[in-house]
């Protein structure tokens, strides 16, 4: 996403491709910035106002037709939906919680704690190697690539925190069921 165009033709908060990002980079230089993932849409969300968006939506609803009319309310009731949040960063996911070990036990059998061990580990293992890099001034070529990983790992774990969650409310049932006869 592009945060600062400079002196270039791009819109800032445009989404553009890695090979759009490399040309315009050389042709530029220093001056033009884009950065990716949840830091470009921190940057973003800070940059909103959305009592002007809503302010902007009223006034075009005023002059809409019917057919337009309608998809603005829905992004009118979507903006209040928004405003009643603390804020569009609260979004982004910053932080993640740890279960810790004893009580991973107790929710589930034993392949299931250790596999989620394992996908914290790994958490752990790529947050570490990308705060080494950022330290270090390495190439961001590598902190992409390191910071992908990163990613990865995260989505691997929020997704065995939901199979777990799923299978614990399978249990629930199930031992319901079994109780009742």
């Amino acid at each position: 996403m592009v945060t600062d165009p400079g002196v270039s033709w791009m819109p800032r908060y445009r989404w553009i491709r890695p090979s759009t990002y490399r040309k315009c980079k050389k042709r530029y230089g220093v001056s033009f910035q884009a950065k990716t993932g949840a830091e470009a849409l921190a940057e973003f969300f800070a940059s909103v106002d959305l009592n002007k968006k809503k302010a902007q939506l009223v006034r075009d609803r005023y002059y809409a037709s019917r057919a337009d009319r309608a998809r603005l309310e829905a992004r009118l009731v979507d903006l209040s939906i928004l405003q009643s949040n603390p804020g569009l960063d609260k979004l982004l996911l910053t932080t993640i919680p740890v279960i810790p070990p004893a009580a991973r036990q107790l929710l589930s059998g034993y392949t299931i704690e250790t596999d989620i061990t394992y996908l914290y580990r790994d958490v752990i293992a790529c947050n570490r190697r990308l705060r080494r890099l950022l330290a270090g001034n390495a190439p961001q070529v590598i902190r992409n690539r390191v910071a992908g990983l990163l990613q990865g790992c995260l989505d691997q774990l929020i997704d065995g925190l939901r199979i777990l969650q799923r299978d614990i409310q399978h249990r629930r049932v199930d031992s319901r069921d079994y109780n009742r006869s």
